[in-house]
């Protein structure tokens, strides 16, 4: 395994890292709360140290599991967490999307109550969850310092949505000096990753980039193939056929790059 430093905050991470959406709902497929923690503690054998949950995944469940899969393990481990929905106040419709909140005040109560169901007193990185730019104000900001300075979180992070675009939300958080921007990248899906790293290299800027879905949803680790049947609650099962249909194609256009079945 290796291991990097998120931007100049000196919080470092393996370069694998462990997404607990997975965890904390049946949205990727069905599993106990033993097979949770199960897997969590695999990936920390496997020595996986960064393990990042949202508050929202499962309305808390996620860090429940995250805090007690790791409790055992606190000093050999970097937790992320994230905050910007209101699931306290809102019921969940099926698949939807929350409503989003990011007011000074609810960035503090949210890290408290995500602090509580981890069990920990601080989380090495915090990430606005899919926070819009236009709701990041000065005083937000200043919230998050705050934070810092409480020793509640060490390093602060942007996560950015799953559908292409968000290039304002991902260049204001290098313009705000964010130490992580996270963003979906994998071999199909580049866009708008690639833009964030040009950017970071153009303006030599210390904020790092955290990829997310590098699997592009299963097709990539073909946990996803044309026989695959996913379930209604599977998360997956949302995108389009065709969208499945060109990646199946594109898994073959690359199989070339496999070594003796093995891949990176």
């Amino acid at each position: 395994m290796e291991y990097a430093t998120l931007g100049n905050s000196g919080v470092e991470v393996s370069e694998v890292g462990f997404g607990a959406w997975v965890v904390g709902t049946d949205w990727w497929g069905d599993r106990t709360r033993d097979d949770a923690i199960d897997m969590v503690q695999h990936a920390l054998a496997e020595d996986v140290t960064f393990f990042d949950t949202g508050d929202v995944y499962g309305h808390g469940d996620s860090e429940e599991i995250i805090g007690e899969a790791l409790a055992e393990h606190r000093d050999e481990v970097t937790v992320s967490t994230k905050i910007g929905y209101d699931f306290y106040n809102n019921p969940q419709a099926g698949h939807g999307e929350l409503p989003k909140k990011v007011t000074p005040e609810w960035v503090h109560t949210a890290v408290d109550r995500s602090l509580d169901r981890l069990g920990m007193d601080h989380v090495e990185l915090l990430m606005l969850h899919n926070a819009n730019v236009d709701e990041v104000d000065e005083d937000v900001l200043e919230a998050l310092d705050e934070l810092r300075e409480e020793g509640k979180v060490e390093a602060i992070g942007w996560a950015l949505g799953p559908s292409i675009g968000w290039l304002a939300e991902g260049d204001a958080a290098v313009a705000n000096e964010f130490d992580a921007l996270q963003t979906v990248f994998n071999l199909f899906e580049q866009t708008p990753g690639q833009h964030f790293i040009d950017t970071i290299r153009e303006q030599d800027a210390d904020t790092s980039v955290l990829a997310r879905v590098p699997h592009s949803s299963g097709l990539l680790n073909e946990q996803v193939t044309p026989e695959t049947e996913l379930g209604k609650g599977d998360h997956r099962s949302h995108r389009p056929s065709e969208w499945y249909e060109t990646g199946w194609e594109k898994v073959e256009e690359i199989r070339f790059l496999e070594r003796d079945g093995a891949r990176t």
